[in-house]
């Protein structure tokens, strides 16, 4: 068994990791051996607006400003580590990006142990 406080240290050390996040507009399926987005955007990282740590989660907002990245289809997105290091990839529902858009992404990590 892995008791609480283990999951708790490893929730730690992973969120003091997280820093940015990035948007692409690649299109193939997420695997288990990506190291980046597959086709990044031209703003493509930018830090995280919020991260807040719960008991077994971490909440990550990034925001995508007015300005940036106008005139893309927004389909991939990722949070990256202070080493670069590609912490997920997840492909979402097309998003047109206009002049008159911010676009808030918000992902959650959840820890918990399986029986």
């Amino acid at each position: 068994m892995i008791p609480n406080i283990t999951i708790r240290k490893i929730r730690d050390l992973i969120s003091d990791e997280l820093i940015e996040g990035g948007v692409g507009t690649g299109i193939t399926l997420p695997l288990r051996t990506d190291t980046g987005l597959e086709t990044a955007a031209t703003d493509w990282n930018n830090s995280l607006s919020s991260k807040i740590v719960s008991s077994n989660s971490i909440n990550m907002v990034h925001i995508i400003e007015l300005g940036e990245n106008d005139g893309l289809t927004l389909t991939e997105w990722e949070i990256i580590g202070s080493d670069g290091t590609n912490y997920n990839r997840v492909i979402k529902g097309d998003i047109l990006k206009d002049t008159t858009q911010e676009v808030h992404m918000i992902q959650t990590f959840i820890f918990e142990v399986m029986p």
